[in-house]
């Protein structure tokens, strides 16, 4: 059956894999997933849930690893209280991992409070690329995309190799941002390219307009975007009305396949876009090609896929993989040890995969065509 936003609204803690019957106590693996699914990353949130679900239903409809049914277990994220919300479902759900989060606050929380290494609990696919943020360095932290270091250079690579030397970044005023701009300003020289103007806007809003104002005044040949997919709409937006020229790059921290439902695809149309995961519908790839068959299926009624659901739909893959290479009798130590084990760089399904950001890792750059959809 699909899944619908509102079904999740209602539902609120927790909802089960679309299409996953339930098992009796000990016959299932349960994943546990806080991610915002209210604010400006509400729509986010939902979108890496939506990904876990599909994923988990493919599996238990085909036969799930071990003959037990793969459930996902999502909360809400609240701010603070991030670690209590996982001990208590320690306590009345066991988890055998952490699975597809959002970003570097919640993380952080379980970081200071140490509950990775106290539990030997696994936390797989954070959509984010921080490199110094609490936590991402653990052992138990396991990526399915690369860096923003990585995520940088290539795209000042390619500012380099097209003659669009002269960048403006606009980023948010959070750690986040300013991790970001430490990054952009130490790699640029290094890739050829010049920061001629570093903007930051209030973090987790859409309140652009002094940002583009600021653009305006200095000579450039490029923008990159690295905030909020409503932040990246309205530069767009207010960037062209102001009569702006230069390429727009958009990272990958906004969902670049909504952007033309929030501005319209005029305003998007030619922004170029860095992926840090395929495109769900790119057939080249054989695990996307298994994600569109899921999808349809078991994906909710009337939302085209994101680049969220497809990130959070490689984690529960990897995740599924790692059970299957597990015992029966797996618990969350038992699933980190096996992704500790997993080869410092190996493909899934044709993606090129590196869980220690230790190998290759998956990029790509895109462009919206006129109908304001992602090319590839």
């Amino acid at each position: 059956m699909g899944i619908t936003r509102r079904h999740f609204a209602l539902c609120g803690a927790a909802a089960l894999a679309a299409g996953a019957s339930i098992s009796a106590p000990g016959g299932e693996w349960t994943a546990l997933q806080i991610v915002p699914l209210t604010g400006v990353n509400g729509g986010v949130g939902w979108h890496l849930a939506v990904g876990a679900q599909v994923a988990f239903a493919q599996a238990n409809a085909g036969g799930p690893p071990h003959g037990k049914t793969l459930r996902l277990v999502t909360l809400d994220e609240e701010p603070g209280q991030v670690v209590a919300q996982v001990r208590e479902r320690l306590r009345s759900d066991n988890p055998a991992a952490l699975l597809s989060w959002h970003g570097r606050r919640s993380v952080g929380e379980l970081a200071r409070a140490r509950l990775l290494e106290d539990t030997g609990l696994p936390l797989l696919g954070v959509m984010s690329g921080s490199l110094s943020a609490p936590g991402f360095s653990s052992t138990s932290l396991f990526a399915t995309r690369g860096s923003v270091a990585d995520e940088i250079d290539q795209v000042f690579r390619h500012a380099e190799t097209t003659f669009a030397k002269r960048i403006a970044l606009v980023t948010g005023n959070d750690e986040d941002g300013q991790e970001i701009i430490a990054l952009a300003r130490t790699r640029a020289p290094l890739m050829g390219v010049t920061l001629v103007s570093v903007q930051q806007h209030l973090a987790e809003t859409a309140q652009v307009s002094d940002a583009v104002a600021t653009v305006m005044k200095t000579p450039h040949d490029a923008v990159v975007l690295a905030t909020n997919t409503s932040a990246v709409a309205y530069f767009s937006k207010l960037y062209a009305a102001a009569g702006g020229r230069g390429r727009v790059v958009v990272l990958s921290s906004a969902e670049a396949t909504h952007l033309s439902a929030v501005v319209g695809p005029d305003t998007t149309r030619g922004l170029l876009v860095s992926q840090l995961v395929p495109h769900p519908r790119d057939p080249k790839v054989r695990l996307m090609r298994d994600f569109a068959a899921a999808y349809k299926r078991f994906g909710p009624n009337g939302i085209a896929p994101t680049l969220a659901m497809t990130e959070s739909y490689i984690a529960a893959r990897v995740f599924i993989d790692a059970l299957q290479r597990g015992s029966a009798s797996a618990n969350g130590p038992a699933v980190q040890q096996v992704l500790a084990s997993s080869p410092k760089a190996f493909e899934l399904a044709g993606l090129p995969l590196s869980l220690k950001r230790q190998g290759p890792q998956y990029h790509n750059m895109s462009v919206i065509g006129p109908n304001g959809q992602l090319l590839f």
